[in-house]
């Protein structure tokens, strides 16, 4: 049986990223463009079937949950979206901890920077962002920063933990270093500022 010329291409052009991705010694930036060349991909197989199919295709709609604060004075001072200042007893299911990596469902990557054990921003933010939804309200809800790389607009998330997976790999992001030193490569996460650990003193 003859193999299609398009399917050896396509073949080839998958072995590549596969090497660099199964590869022990890849970096995690590596393994982050890989994600999002595959997301990429996945795309437009969708767009491209659709358009095979004559569906109207439509992409799904971004529920990223960005926290619209303008300036730095609004960071330091909000007592709502996981940046209050107040101190956090670590809970069980609270799953992730500051300075670690998060992948969001959508495929935008940040990093944690505060989080509540039950959602706690105001009345209107809750309404409109989880819908009704009272698993999400009553979930660990975080602080992202999110990677500039994947929004050119630097923003700060509010995100429910339902929606997210960890991950690894350096961020990008104009107020990282407002809260946390540097990255550790061994425990693959960023180090708290010191001023932050007296909040997540578990984390």
């Amino acid at each position: 049986m003859e193999i299609p010329p398009y399917a050896v291409f396509v073949l080839l052009l998958a072995i590549v990223p596969a090497q660099y991705y199964l590869s022990p010694r890849s970096t995690s930036d590596i393994k982050y463009h890989l994600h999002s060349a595959i997301d990429s991909l996945k795309s437009f197989w969708r767009q491209y079937r659709a358009r095979m199919l004559k569906i109207d295709y439509v992409e799904p709609e971004e529920d990223i949950n960005a926290v619209p604060l303008e300036t730095e004075t609004d960071v330091a001072t909000t007592p709502f979206y996981g940046l209050g200042r107040y101190l956090r007893d670590r809970a069980p299911h609270v799953e992730f901890r500051v300075g670690e990596i998060v992948k969001h469902h959508m495929g935008f990557r940040g990093v944690v920077v505060g989080w509540d054990v039950k959602a706690r921003a105001p009345q209107d933010f809750i309404t409109k962002v989880h819908k009704g939804n009272k698993e999400w309200s009553n979930s660990p809800n975080y602080a992202v920063l999110i990677d500039v790389r994947d929004r050119p607009t630097p923003q700060i998330a509010y995100l429910v933990q339902g929606n997210l997976i960890r991950d690894k790999g350096r961020i990008f992001h104009p107020l990282l270093k407002n809260y946390l030193e540097h990255y550790d490569d061994n425990k693959q996460k960023y180090l708290a500022k010191p001023w932050l650990r007296d909040f997540f003193p578990d984390d």
